[in-house]
Protein backbone atom coordinates (compact mmCIF):
# COMPACT_ATOMS: atom_id res chain seq x y z
CA UNK A 1 0.00 0.00 0.00
CA UNK A 2 1.23 3.52 -0.78
CA UNK A 3 1.39 5.61 1.83
CA UNK A 4 -0.02 8.66 0.09
CA UNK A 5 -3.24 6.00 -0.93
CA UNK A 6 -4.81 4.97 2.96
CA UNK A 7 -7.60 6.76 4.26
CA UNK A 8 -7.23 7.60 7.91
CA UNK A 9 -10.66 7.19 10.30
CA UNK A 10 -11.06 8.45 13.87
CA UNK A 11 -12.81 5.49 15.90
CA UNK A 12 -12.81 3.49 19.25
CA UNK A 13 -11.48 0.24 19.90
CA UNK A 14 -14.90 -2.30 21.14
CA UNK A 15 -13.34 -5.68 21.21
CA UNK A 16 -9.55 -7.24 21.63
CA UNK A 17 -9.37 -10.30 19.31
CA UNK A 18 -6.23 -12.80 19.34
CA UNK A 19 -3.09 -12.02 17.45
CA UNK A 20 -3.41 -8.25 18.63
CA UNK A 21 -6.45 -7.54 16.26
CA UNK A 22 -9.27 -5.39 17.39
CA UNK A 23 -12.68 -4.50 16.61
CA UNK A 24 -12.77 -1.01 15.57
CA UNK A 25 -15.94 1.32 15.66
CA UNK A 26 -15.13 4.39 13.10
CA UNK A 27 -17.45 7.69 13.84
CA UNK A 28 -19.28 6.65 10.54
CA UNK A 29 -20.70 3.41 12.57
CA UNK A 30 -19.26 1.34 10.15
CA UNK A 31 -17.09 -2.08 11.96
CA UNK A 32 -13.48 -2.53 11.16
CA UNK A 33 -11.01 -5.04 12.29
CA UNK A 34 -7.66 -3.53 12.63
CA UNK A 35 -4.00 -4.61 13.76
CA UNK A 36 -1.29 -2.61 15.54
CA UNK A 37 1.00 -0.88 13.05
CA UNK A 38 5.03 -1.58 13.62
CA UNK A 39 6.18 1.23 15.37
CA UNK A 40 3.21 0.61 18.08
CA UNK A 41 4.66 -2.97 18.37
CA UNK A 42 8.46 -1.60 18.92
CA UNK A 43 7.33 1.05 21.23
CA UNK A 44 4.92 -1.44 23.40
CA UNK A 45 2.06 0.61 23.31
CA UNK A 46 -0.90 -1.20 24.59
CA UNK A 47 -4.28 -0.87 22.98
CA UNK A 48 -7.36 -1.47 25.06
CA UNK A 49 -11.08 -1.39 25.06
CA UNK A 50 -12.41 2.27 24.73
CA UNK A 51 -9.26 3.73 23.99
CA UNK A 52 -9.83 6.31 20.72
CA UNK A 53 -7.40 5.21 17.72
CA UNK A 54 -6.66 6.22 14.04
CA UNK A 55 -6.49 3.58 11.52
CA UNK A 56 -5.64 3.62 8.00
CA UNK A 57 -7.37 2.00 5.62
CA UNK A 58 -6.71 0.89 1.74
CA UNK A 59 -8.86 1.89 -1.04
CA UNK A 60 -8.84 -1.66 -1.90
CA UNK A 61 -10.47 -3.10 1.36
CA UNK A 62 -12.27 -1.28 3.52
CA UNK A 63 -13.25 -3.78 6.49
CA UNK A 64 -9.50 -4.08 7.54
CA UNK A 65 -7.53 -1.12 9.11
CA UNK A 66 -3.70 -0.60 10.46
CA UNK A 67 -4.12 1.71 13.47
CA UNK A 68 -1.62 3.75 13.95
CA UNK A 69 -2.19 6.18 16.58
CA UNK A 70 -3.35 5.92 20.08
CA UNK A 71 -5.27 9.38 21.67
CA UNK A 72 -4.13 10.38 24.83
CA UNK A 73 -6.37 10.10 27.82
CA UNK A 74 -7.33 13.82 28.80
CA UNK A 75 -7.83 14.44 32.83
CA UNK A 76 -10.65 17.53 33.76
CA UNK A 77 -8.42 20.17 35.76
CA UNK A 78 -9.97 18.88 38.86
CA UNK A 79 -10.13 14.96 37.93
CA UNK A 80 -7.32 13.30 39.60
CA UNK A 81 -5.98 9.90 38.10
CA UNK A 82 -6.90 5.99 39.31
CA UNK A 83 -3.70 5.72 41.48
CA UNK A 84 -3.62 9.25 43.34
CA UNK A 85 -5.07 8.15 46.62
CA UNK A 86 -2.17 5.45 46.45
CA UNK A 87 0.65 7.70 45.57
CA UNK A 88 -0.33 10.30 48.12
CA UNK A 89 -0.65 7.70 51.12
CA UNK A 90 3.00 6.44 50.03
CA UNK A 91 4.93 9.64 50.19
CA UNK A 92 6.53 10.25 53.62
Amino acid sequence: MAKGNAIQIKGEVVKNLRNAMFRNEPENGHGVLGHISGSMRKHYIRILPGDKVTAELTPSDLSRARIVYRAKLKLDKGAEHACSSLCKENLP
